[in-house]
């Protein structure tokens, strides 16, 4: 099976066809019990027994023991060892990583209210340039767009657009190497794209 395969289930010493024995035992379980409502696999408490078995049934190495493990070891082992970092594998992107460390979130409390200031401040520089547009296509008489800019507006005062990265990026001195003003507006027009090239 694929479980057994991607948890390396054979360092357990546990062969495909144990685990089929194990999936179908629970399974006929579950379908006796009505537990399943004629769904298709197994219940999520189901699953959680049927990893309980794998673990007992698990033989783990007996090198420097003096006495088997009990249930509970070779439940811990199974989880730690095999489920989480096979069946489970960390996302390793840069972002991800930063957004999740868990030193981030005091960083973030300790300096929140200036951390806002600075993202309203550019913000606003966004505001104010859709702002003058709008107003712009008002006084040719298109009085539909002048409502859609105000509830555009307001929807933009949580976002940061081109114009207010642009400069939160140059004041900050990011804005440097191939990271120049194009290649950000690149990357804003293929996130406005993005959406509508997925729906062709």
């Amino acid at each position: 099976t694929r479980l057994h395969k991607d948890c390396k289930f054979r360092k357990l010493r546990l062969a495909p066809a144990d685990i089929e024995a194990i999936y179908t035992e629970v399974r006929v379980e579950q379908m006796a019990g009505h537990d399943s409502d004629g769904a298709d696999g197994l219940t999520l408490e189901s699953f959680a027994l049927s990893l309980v078995i794998i673990a007992a049934r698990a033989k783990l190495a007996m090198a420097k023991r003096r006495q088997p493990p009990d249930i509970a070891e070779k439940f811990s082992h199974l989880v730690e060892k095999h489920l989480w970092p096979c069946a489970m594998p960390r996302n390793s992107d840069l972002f991800y990583l930063m957004a999740y460390d868990p030193g981030m979130g005091k960083c973030l409390q300790k300096y929140e209210l200036m951390l806002r200031a600075v993202f309203q401040s550019y913000s606003s520089m966004g505001i104010a340039s859709i702002a003058a547009l709008r107003s712009r296509q008002r006084r040719r008489g298109s009085a539909d767009d002048g409502h859609k800019g105000s509830a555009a507006t307001t929807a933009q005062r949580a976002t940061l657009d081109v114009n207010g990265t642009e400069a939160l990026l140059e004041h900050a001195g990011l804005l440097v190497g191939q990271l120049d003003s194009n290649v950000l507006r690149g990357i804003f027009r293929g996130i406005q794209q993005g959406p509508a090239a997925h729906a062709k």
